[in-house]
């Protein structure tokens, strides 16, 4: 193998840590090895994300092209996303109609991705 190109799919604007630190490893245990990352959630347009990645791909030629979609929300969930407020308010809010509104929103949110 003599190069690998990551390609972090777009989700949030945030650090790729995935990636990099993939990169970090290979480039420990095999420093010969050319890498190269792309973040495709910088590039506005599905169309746009798909010409990009298929001219890197033609532009790099590399052995291995590896896809990081993971979006870890820890401490700082997505703008627009409720779901670590609604998590806390069902486990911890004291007026019951709150927790019964929490508990709706999770089921609604389990339902969506099932």
């Amino acid at each position: 193998m003599q190069s690998i190109l990551y390609v972090w799919l777009p989700n949030e604007k945030i650090y790729p840590g995935g990636p990099v630190y993939l990169a970090d490893y290979v480039h420990k245990k095999a420093p010969e090895v050319e890498q190269h990352i792309i973040d495709l959630s910088r590039i506005e347009g599905k169309k746009d994300r798909m010409q990009y990645l298929h001219r890197k791909i033609d532009e790099l030629n590399p052995d291995v092209v590896a896809f990081s979609w993971r979006n870890i929300q820890i401490f700082s969930p997505n703008q627009g996303d409720r779901a670590l407020e609604m998590s806390f308010k069902f486990y911890y809010d004291p007026n019951p109609l709150e927790k019964i509104k929490a508990g709706i929103f999770g089921v609604k949110s389990v339902l969506k991705y099932s």
